[in-house]
């Protein structure tokens, strides 16, 4: 048994999927509810069970020793949040360079509660030409759960209608902080 197992096991939760993630060398995967720190630590953990190795985005002032040799040993790649608009364009041509690459991106941008998202993966997912798979961690019930893949059509609402549909039963760690996206 993996880390991971063993970890998840220890603190209650388990791992589910709608389908077999392991077909995609390259995709977005959202995260929401995003509330908590603790977020990244169960969804990290879920993502090393199903061998996904993913890169995901954090705001460069975390970068400082040591914990920068921790953040890029995880797979993070930092943002200066001070030039937004370059940051698509960049993931786009790191996702085009590589030949098996996961870009963990939580749509909220924030812990805090917003009542819509940054629409940027979804760009990226549709330049780069990759699924976007989305899932949510279940506080209540100690499941991460990851759904079926949704390829971009260019229709984002009616693209992410039934996730944010699924969404209206999750139960985040921090109930206050999140209310679902209007589109």
């Amino acid at each position: 048994m993996s880390f991971s197992n063993v970890l998840l096991k220890i603190i209650g939760w388990r791992v589910e999927t709608d389908e077999d993630v392991s077909i995609y060398n390259k995709a977005i995967l959202i995260m929401a509810p995003h509330t908590s720190n603790n977020d990244f630590v169960i969804g990290w953990l879920a993502l090393k069970k199903l061998n996904v190795k993913a890169k995901f985005i954090i705001k460069k002032e975390l970068f400082v020793f040591p914990l920068s040799i921790i953040l890029k040993s995880l797979g993070a790649i930092p943002v200066d949040r001070k030039k937004p608009n370059k940051l698509p364009i960049e993931l786009v041509k790191l996702i085009e360079k590589s030949s098996k690459i996961w870009l963990i991106i939580t749509p909220e941008g924030t812990r805090k509660p917003v009542n819509h998202w940054k629409q940027g993966f979804y760009y990226i997912a549709q330049k780069a030409d990759v699924p976007i798979i989305p899932s949510f961690l279940d506080y209540e019930k100690k499941i991460a759960h990851v759904l079926p893949a949704i390829y971009p059509t260019g229709d984002y609402e009616n693209d992410l209608l039934p996730y944010i549909e699924i969404l209206k039963d999750v139960n985040p760690k921090n109930k206050d902080n999140f209310i679902l996206p209007k589109i």
